[in-house]
């Protein structure tokens, strides 16, 4: 089945126009998540559900919106926090990463992508190797 340009045209003006309003949700969200890692100090429960909530809000659908990057750093910040210890210093690095891409349009990829995803998959173990360690001392 063929569609009518004019038709396929349209939906890609509106495709557009939901990528850009993507765009400032996106840092909306991001701006809660910085806000309440501030505050992880003095409420860690409280804030360590509301980042993880709002990184899996992005993750569901950024790459929807042409974010496919956010969306792999929101999917790496929510796996920190379900498998690290309060690590507020590796939600830190990610939140940044986000805030960069975030700015971005377009979002890039590639090359560029793969070594922001491997860095910050190389932090995320670093921590888990450093809360095992720490933990095992604990046990002795």
């Amino acid at each position: 089945m063929r569609m009518d340009p004019r038709v396929l045209s349209r939906i890609n003006d509106v495709v557009s126009v939901l990528e850009n309003d993507y765009s400032r949700v996106l840092l909306d969200h991001l701006a809660d998540m910085v806000e309440h890692h501030a505050a992880w100090q003095t409420s860690p429960t409280v804030s360590r559900g509301t980042i993880h909530e709002i990184a899996h809000d992005i993750r569901g659908v950024a790459a929807t919106f042409g974010r496919p990057l956010a969306g792999q750093i929101a999917t790496r910040i929510c796996a920190v926090l379900d498998q690290t210890s309060d690590d507020v210093p590796v939600i830190d690095e990610h939140l940044d990463a986000l805030n960069h891409v975030a700015n971005l349009t377009p979002e890039p990829g590639g090359a560029f992508a793969k070594l922001v995803l491997k860095r910050l998959d190389e932090l995320k173990n670093d921590a888990l190797a450093t809360d095992h360690d720490a933990t095992n001392e604990a046990d002795v």
